[in-house]
C-alpha cells in the first residue's frame, strides 16, 4: 500500500473518470457496518453504477484452544489484515465521494497532497487471496453458473429442431437448427443456416429464437 495522510480538501477536478480502488478508513470495529451499509445504499442510491465493489480486507481463520474438558477444540475467528480499512472500486466524483464520506462509521477516504490515493488490482488482487476472497469469489461464480445451466435445461427441454443464435466465440451471432442435446454434459449441437456446419456448444453458449 502507498505511504498516504489524511486531507480535508480533496481536488476532484482531475480525479480519473474511470473506475479505481479508494481505501476508505472506518471507526474502530466498523468496517464491516460500513460494507454492508455501502452495499445495501448502492442498491437504493443511484450509485449502483459509479459503486462498483466493496472488499473487507478480514480473513476467516482457524485455530485450536483448550477446551473445559481439556480437550483441544477448534474455534473460528478473524484476522483483520488491515484494521479500520475497506476498499472501494468506484467512478469517483464529488457525489460519489460525500456519499461514502457520509455513510455511518467512515471516518475519511485516504488521501496524499490533496488528491485521493488510489490502489493498483495487483495490489487488491494479493489481499482478496490472502483472505481467502478469490476463492469465494469463484465459488460463487460456478454456483450461479450451476443454476444458469439447470434454468437452461429446463427452457432446452424438447427443443431438438429449434432456432438459435449462437453467442460467442467465432461463430458468434450466426443462426441454426438444434440438432442434438446432451445434458448429462450440458451441450448442444447446432447446425448453422445454410451451411452443413455442425458445432457443438455450451447451453450458455446459445440463445433460443423460437
Amino acid at each position: 500500500m502507498r505511504n498516504v495522510g489524511l486531507q480535508f480538501t480533496i481536488n476532484l477536478q482531475d480525479v480519473d473518470p474511470n473506475p479505481a480502488w479508494y481505501t476508505v478508513v472506518t471507526k474502530t470495529n466498523y468496517e464491516k457496518k460500513v460494507a454492508k451499509d455501502l452495499q445495501m445504499g448502492i442498491k437504493n442510491a443511484a450509485f449502483k453504477d459509479d459503486i462498483i465493489e466493496v472488499v473487507v480486507p478480514i480473513k476467516d481463520v482457524e485455530e485450536t484452544i483448550p477446551g473445559r474438558d481439556g480437550r483441544q477444540e477448534k474455534v473460528q475467528k478473524t484476522e483483520k489484515l488491515f484494521p479500520s480499512y475497506i476498499f472501494v472500486k468506484a467512478r469517483m466524483n464529488e457525489e460519489v465521494w460525500r456519499y461514502l464520506r457520509g455513510v455511518t462509521g467512515v471516518s475519511t477516504i485516504l488521501s496524499v497532497g490533496g488528491y485521493l490515493s488510489t490502489m493498483s488490482e495487483q495490489e487488491i488482487r494479493k489481499i482478496k487471496n490472502y483472505c481467502g476472497l478469490l476463492e469465494k469469489e469463484e465459488q460463487a461464480k460456478k454456483a450461479e453458473l450451476n443454476r444458469e445451466i439447470e434454468e437452461l435445461k429446463k427452457k432446452l427441454k424438447n427443443k431438438v429442431g429449434a432456432k438459435a443464435i449462437i453467442r460467442g466465440g467465432i461463430f458468434d451471432g450466426y443462426t441454426g437448427k438444434i440438432s442434438e442435446l446432451d445434458f448429462g454434459k450440458s451441450k448442444v449441437t447446432v447446425i448453422i443456416d445454410n451451411s452443413a456446419i455442425s458445432v457443438e456448444l455450451n447451453f450458455t453458449d446459445i440463445e433460443l429464437l423460437d
